[in-house]
């Protein structure tokens, strides 16, 4: 929780994924943005659970990302670049289980499915300060 994870979409389509797990029900505030100075991505933020199935999702939500920049809560400034096209889910409550962080782009021109991005989650009942950045989750090796 608390954790920032800094990435970049570098194909159309692709997806970056961060799973992670909670023995408790958790209410949180999600972010996903291009952070100033990136290379200006549209972001789309989606959550799944365990089953796959998708239980939340945001395209715009612009002001909610830039008030918790302001508030201390990011640590970088989202870009203004094209409008305002960062993403956030906010006080979305998440029963105990086994959930992945979806690092989307909504890709409706060539230049906007990729770019950089920042993403973080934040426990709404406990402060939203930095921790040691998330990793993409890896994906399985294929069997030959």
């Amino acid at each position: 929780m608390n954790q920032e994870a800094c990435g970049e979409i570098s194909e159309l389509r692709q997806t970056d994924d961060y799973t992670f797990e909670s023995d408790d029900q958790l209410t949180v505030n999600i972010y996903l943005w291009t952070p100033v100075g990136g290379d200006f991505v549209d972001t789309y933020l989606r959550v799944r659970n365990a089953d796959g199935g998708q239980v939340g999702r945001n395209d715009d939500n612009y002001g909610a990302v830039l008030r918790a920049f302001q508030s201390g809560k990011l640590s970088t400034e989202p870009s203004r670049q094209h409008g305002a096209y960062s993403s956030a889910i906010t006080r979305f409550s998440l029963p105990a289980g086994t959930y992945t962080l979806v690092a989307d782009a909504y890709t409706w021109s060539d230049h906007r499915g990729t770019g950089d991005y920042l993403l973080k989650i934040c426990d709404v009942n406990g402060p939203c300060t930095p921790e040691p950045p998330l990793e993409p989750t890896p994906e399985p090796t294929p069997e030959p």
